[in-house]
């Protein structure tokens, strides 16, 4: 239910966009639980032809990104990465008696698991490992990935059928 409600508040704000005069939407995502929903909402919105529609996800913009991501876990969540940047970000938000290592448990399963089946409380990886310093290259990293995609799609056009 929460699934199809999510795609469907995604293709309407994309109404929106299009009744606002825009002809491209793009998303831009940053949670780890979103990119399966997110890719369905693409695709409808894509198929109504309403607008030039993309979703990139700030986890996997770049190799050396998703590298930070990975780097202590495959199946993440509040890692070392996300927690660096919290440190640098909005550390007043930061528990630091709750910050515990938990192990990715997902290594070598063949079904997906939600978090609370995969971690004791909620994190994963080497959060007590991250630092603001390391937050801040991580979020500098991200920004200059996003002017850098957000700046191509501003100027793509259609893609040219007579070519190759």
């Amino acid at each position: 239910m929460l699934f199809r409600s999510f795609v469907e508040m995604v293709c309407e704000t994309a109404r929106w966009v299009k009744a606002s005069g825009f002809g491209k939407l793009l998303i831009v995502n940053a949670h780890g639980g979103n990119p399966a929903p997110l890719r369905v909402a693409v695709d409808e919105i894509r198929r109504a032809g309403q607008l030039q529609v993309g979703c990139v996800h700030w986890f996997d913009l770049t190799p050396q990104i998703d590298g930070w991501v990975t780097q202590d876990a495959a199946d993440w969540h509040a890692n070392r990465a996300e927690t660096s940047l919290m440190r640098y970000l909005r550390p007043d938000l930061i528990d630091e008696s709750a910050v515990i290592d938990d192990p990715d448990r997902t290594v070598g399963k063949v079904f997906s698991y939600p978090v609370n089946q995969t971690s004791v409380d909620g994190l994963t990886g080497t959060p007590s490992e991250g630092t603001a310093a390391e937050g801040e290259e991580i979020f500098a990293a991200v920004v200059d990935a996003l002017v850098d995609v957000i700046g191509r799609a501003r100027a793509e056009d259609y893609p040219d059928l007579t070519a190759g």
